[in-house]
């Protein structure tokens, strides 16, 4: 795979001993070859929540949740995972730049934001997920 950037207008680039190249919206400036892996795990036994897939207990916030924060006063997200055949392994989460996480051990984790006065009216959605890995 090659990943290429192309200009949004033409453009004329000028290299270090002066000469000029123009570069049109379909003319790519750089192309760099782009490589990965995925590793795939193997099938988890039982898609049950709680056993090899993560399940979130209390005092997770339910799918959906809204709160109303003023502007300087922290939020504070506490979240609780199980898994009896997995390893609670990390906590993904999206949202504004400014969340902080915390891990507080054996599954829990905590999300905290402090919106400010420019974010003041908005809604901010924060996102977040559990990883776990296999015992084996």
């Amino acid at each position: 795979m090659v990943m290429e950037d192309f200009p949004r207008q033409a453009i004329t680039l000028t290299q270090t001993d002066g000469s000029q190249v123009g570069k049109t919206t379909s003319d790519a400036i750089s192309k760099i070859p782009i490589q990965f892996a995925f590793l795939v795990d193997p099938a988890a036994p039982s898609c049950s929540e709680g056993v090899y897939l993560p399940t979130f207990l209390l005092p997770t916030p339910e799918h959906g949740a809204q709160f109303n924060i003023p502007v300087n006063q922290a939020l504070k997200i506490n979240i609780t995972s199980v898994a009896t055949q997995s390893e609670i392994t990390g906590l993904l989460y999206s949202g504004p730049y400014n969340v902080v996480k915390s891990s507080l051990g054996s599954g829990s984790f905590s999300l905290t934001w402090r919106p400010s006065a420019s974010e003041d009216g908005q809604s901010h959605p924060i996102c977040f997920i559990v990883q776990a890995s296999d015992l084996c």
